[in-house]
């Protein structure tokens, strides 16, 4: 999984398996500032690798964006 984005823009995550199948998404809200907690590594391999009951599992994850983003949350 790759994951980009800076602020002001939505994150972008793209997934890819090992037959070379690709998918893109786009988060409906943009990338803020983080004041306090910045979304890092380990709160994404977290967050990312809840795959549930699929047989899917998280291999590498790479972050393509400034140190200091976070994703706000919809209400």
């Amino acid at each position: 999984m790759e994951v980009h984005g800076a602020v002001g823009k939505p994150l972008t995550l793209i997934v890819r398996d090992e037959q070379g199948h690709i998918v893109q998404m786009d988060s409906a809200m943009p990338l803020a500032k983080a004041e306090k907690q910045p979304l890092g590594m380990e709160r994404l391999r977290e967050q990312l690798g809840r795959l549930g009951g699929t047989p899917f599992k998280l291999g590498e994850l790479k972050i393509c964006w400034p140190a200091k983003c976070c994703c706000p949350s919809a209400n």
